[in-house]
């Protein structure tokens, strides 16, 4: 994965510990934050995931192997365990679904800024698919303080308690 960092130049763009450019999102805490299969099949075929960014990945056409020592790699500097399986059981009742829904929509106003099925803003990542992409303990912790997380981040910080995070977390990763 270290080698192939460096013969796709990918430190031209992105970050990775004190190493690397500002172009790309910073990736020194990737393999904490996506799934493992999501990410193999991003560095496959990228897609864009931020409508207003006017950057976007190059696609490498990477052999499947080299895409798999990638994930890999990316997974061993987070110290997460490799295939990543979510964790069973991160249902919210129905009844709860509601309350999350309007605290997702009116009392956050999260989209304003981000799309969900087709609808709401684009400043920030489209939320929908989330449960396929990013890992339910990531989400929550970003929720619950975007700027420990990554301290420049442009999502305010709404002071929502760890069981807030954990729910609303839980509610966009389609744990409905």
């Amino acid at each position: 994965g270290r080698r192939l960092i460096q013969e796709l130049r990918c430190l031209g763009c992105h970050k990775i510990g004190e190493e690397g450019g500002a172009v790309g999102p910073d990736l020194t805490g990737e393999g904490a934050q996506v799934q493992s299969r999501w990410l193999f099949s991003f560095l496959q075929e990228p897609k864009v995931l931020r409508p207003l960014e006017q950057g976007r990945m190059p696609t490498f056409a990477l052999r499947p192997e080299d895409g798999l020592a990638l994930t890999e790699y990316f997974m061993a500097l987070a110290a997460e365990p490799f295939p990543y399986d979510r964790a069973a059981g991160t249902r919210v009742a129905a009844d709860a679904a509601a309350g999350i829904e309007k605290t997702y929509k009116r009392e956050l106003g999260c989209h304003a800024c981000h799309q969900r099925d087709g609808a709401g803003g684009a400043v920030g990542p489209d939320l929908t698919g989330l449960g396929q992409r990013l890992k339910a303990h990531w989400v929550a912790r970003w929720l619950e303080n975007p700027q420990a997380v990554r301290p420049k981040a442009v999502m305010p910080n709404f002071g929502l308690s760890h069981d807030e995070a954990r729910r609303l977390a839980t509610y966009l990763l389609g744990g409905r």
